[in-house]
């Protein structure tokens, strides 16, 4: 949000809305479709998870400190329908690896599965902006019972305009962000 005081700029901030059911109304979507937020900065990207170790979506690696139960939170269940059934998350993330291990077989799979146009757009706005914030947590996975499609709702981006000392040439070391570092 451009913020503006008496008709001067005032500056740029960040509008924050929640996403429930009135936000999936408003936006067309499923409001009693399964959702969940992704929570972890390292293993909430969507990878397949195994079925053969104790904590089916995080590697062995994981600090302690992590621990909810026996496993790190990973996603966090935000619909209420069958709030103990994670089936729907599993088979998205099993037919994503299939489709990523033969994308010329099961390449079509992701239009069958995937609210491809959303998808596409969501990507298109994070490059536009250059987000600079995490994209492995900062999103919501949807899926609408009506177009049986799954879509990711970007949540979460208080760094997407940075302006911080990680970022911007004033602020920093030269050596590190000057017009002429190659530092992303």
């Amino acid at each position: 949000v451009s913020l503006r005081l008496n008709n001067a700029p005032y500056g740029l901030y960040s509008m924050v809305e929640q996403v429930d059911s009135t936000f999936l109304k408003r936006n067309h979507l499923d409001s009693k479709g399964p959702m969940y937020k992704a929570v972890n900065w390292k293993y909430s990207n969507l990878r397949k998870g195994d079925a053969n170790i104790p904590c089916p979506y995080a590697t062995p690696d994981y600090p302690e400190r992590w621990m909810v139960d026996e496993c790190p939170e990973i996603w966090r269940k935000t619909s209420k329908a069958e709030a103990d059934n994670w089936d729907d998350l599993w088979d998205l993330t099993q037919t994503l690896d299939r489709a990523q291990r033969n994308p010329r077989g099961d390449g079509r799979l992701l239009f069958d599965v995937l609210n491809v146009s959303a998808v596409v757009n969501e990507m298109a706005t994070q490059a536009l902006v250059l987000n600079n914030d995490r994209c492995t947590k900062n999103y919501y996975m949807h899926f609408d019972r009506g177009t049986r499609e799954w879509q990711r709702i970007p949540w979460d981006l208080e760094d997407i305009f940075p302006g911080d000392r990680r970022y911007g040439t004033g602020r920093c070391d030269p050596s590190e962000c000057s017009a002429q570092s190659t530092s992303y």
